[in-house]
């Protein structure tokens, strides 16, 4: 893993953490990561009780890099990004765990991780394909205005449309997120084992309190230093709440996530908006707003946030993008809305529409109940296991 996946408090960890919390009840499993060996002390004790070995490597400590390493590369093969996982001491621990010979396949947990392949042989390995690396950094590039930067970020964008694929042959099976990702990598690798294990939720853990305040509340999560998220909330704060509070002016809005940046942090200047930082519990934020909105307009794969307010009963509002991957129903699930107007006017009439909210929010528990429990995925993810293990390296 990229992280110690503890606490469980954002996607990523989320799911690696569910992932890794089933297939602990179901196979003897050693935890691999990067971690500060001091100041990740408490995140790997967590996790210690659901594994059989729980081991760390330092991240690197990465040089800034001179002038003329920046130039350089610009003409490098693949991304540049991925420097900042490249480990000599990930890779030796590695080869010698593999060398030992007690496991039946390996887990890779991220694209960023998926350059140890290498190291791996000749045990069989799975790769998880949180997303489409590529199509998140072409949705960032399209949102950039002409610089310098951008002709960067178009090499970078271009270097990860050739290494997602390239990487992905020498997996023995890949996990993808959605059927919408599996099909991305399907057109590419014909012959490779691909299955679709989806993002989840703990329907147990989140479930729909016993009454929600019918007031006019607002509710946005997520990390705010990921920038899908702070493009999210400076477009909504900037072309949709206006015309929302014109026509509801009791209305708040409670932005709820870990490091919001300083642009996060100026929303909550303006009127009704309160930024709130993070939490260590969402549900009772997500008991207590009436409307749970996603306006996203950049990132990929699928967003566990979105499942969570949906086993919390919660009616949504959010773009396609936001509910992407998910194949949900609109108009039964949640409610689409694509431009900022449509936007704030579906936030608007579900904060006048009671039973509608209340409609909207029983479907969506029943779907998450239904597609979502990560008691089901884990299904999935033995199979991307087995058919790893039937094709060998």
């Amino acid at each position: 893993a990229l992280e110690p996946p503890y606490p469980p408090n954002d996607g990523g960890r989320i799911r690696t953490y569910n992932i890794l919390k089933e297939t602990a009840r179901r196979h003897e499993t050693t935890l691999l990561t990067f971690a500060d060996p001091e100041r990740d002390t408490e995140r790997l004790e967590a996790l210690r009780p659901l594994c059989a070995d729980v081991l760390a490597v330092p991240p690197p400590l990465l040089a800034p890099r001179s002038l003329s390493r920046k130039v350089a590369g610009l003409f490098q093969r693949w991304p540049i990004s991925l420097e900042q996982y490249r480990s000599p001491s990930m890779s030796r621990l590695l080869r010698f765990l593999v060398q030992r010979n007690r496991y039946n396949v390996v887990h890779v947990d991220q694209i960023y991780l998926a350059q140890y392949a290498p190291d791996l042989r000749p045990l069989p390995a799975v790769l998880t394909h949180h997303n489409i690396e590529a199509e998140i950094q072409h949705r960032q590039l399209q949102a950039r205005p002409l610089s310098f930067r951008r002709l960067f970020d178009t090499l970078e964008y271009r270097r990860w449309q050739r290494y997602e694929v390239a990487v992905s042959r020498h997996f023995s099976a890949l996990a993808c997120v959605s059927e919408r990702d599996a099909a991305y990598f399907r057109r590419r690798l014909p012959g490779v084992s691909i299955v679709v294990v989806p993002n989840g939720v703990d329907t147990q853990t989140f479930r729909p309190p016993e009454g929600r305040p019918d007031e006019p509340l607002l509710l946005y999560t997520g990390r705010m230093d990921y920038s899908p998220n702070v493009d999210a909330m400076v477009w909504f704060c900037s072309e949709i709440w206006p015309i929302v509070r014109l026509e509801v002016p009791s209305v708040r809005l409670w932005i709820v996530g870990r490091n919001p940046l300083p642009q996060v942090q100026a929303l909550g200047d303006l009127p009704g908006i309160e930024v709130i930082g993070a939490v260590e519990d969402m549900r009772p934020y997500l008991a207590r707003a009436a409307v749970y909105i996603v306006p996203l307009r950049l990132g990929g794969g699928t967003r566990l946030k979105v499942l969570e307010a949906m086993a919390m009963g919660m009616p949504i509002v959010s773009t396609p993008l936001g509910s992407e991957g998910l194949d949900l129903l609109p108009g039964q699930d949640l409610v689409e809305a694509d431009s900022a107007p449509a936007f704030a006017r579906a936030v608007v009439d579900l904060l006048n529409d009671s039973e509608r909210r209340a409609r909207l929010g029983r479907h969506a528990r029943r779907t998450v109940e239904d597609r979502f429990d990560w008691g089901q995925i884990a299904a999935a993810q033995e199979e991307a296991y087995q058919l790893a293990i039937a094709r060998g390296r």
